[in-house]
């Protein structure tokens, strides 16, 4: 195991003593047959906690790290997550032919693109109409989110530091 994935499993094992995950997504409504976009999923902290409610759905885990990419497929096979489907891409340049999400994940993650708004706005062609974007960024607030968005995303209520927009 690298260094780099060793250490992400550490600050995500301190991250899981203040965050249940499958609760915050319980409590968001993430549904059985839901088609998810994880972006900067990284070791999959999130992801399997989507996979285990989406059972019946599919979660495409995104991250620019061939390492933490090489982990998750791993991790998948182990657990038998026949519904994760990790990509190695940048998420401003997201590859995926799926264009009718019912959700977007992207936590910690939008400040690190080299275009923010480019990359919302990528992220935001796969989101269906209704469709729900999880967002939290320790850099760029839910207001710039919404500016950045151009009027398709409206946000819905915030639980747990996430904000929840629905697009138009």
């Amino acid at each position: 195991m690298s260094a780099k994935v060793l250490l992400a499993r550490i600050i995500y094992w301190f991250a899981g003593l203040k965050e249940d995950p499958h609760e915050l997504f319980s409590r968001i409504g993430v549904e059985k047959d839901d088609e998810i976009l994880d972006i900067g999923c990284a070791i999959g902290f999130h992801t399997f906690h989507l996979a285990d409610l989406a059972e019946d759905g599919k979660v495409y885990a995104v991250d620019i790290s061939e390492e933490f990419i090489d982990y998750m497929e791993k991790k998948s096979k182990d657990g038998c997550y026949e519904n994760i489907v990790p990509l190695c891409e940048d998420a401003e340049e997201i590859g995926l032919e799926y264009k009718d999400l019912d959700k977007i994940v992207c936590f910690d993650t939008l400040h690190e693109l080299e275009d923010p708004e480019n990359g919302l706005r990528e992220m935001l062609d796969h989101l269906r109409s209704n469709g729900l974007f999880l967002y939290r960024d320790p850099e760029i607030s839910a207001e710039t989110v919404l500016e950045y968005s151009e009027g398709k995303l409206v946000e819905l209520f915030e639980t747990k530091s996430v904000h929840v927009f629905k697009k138009e």
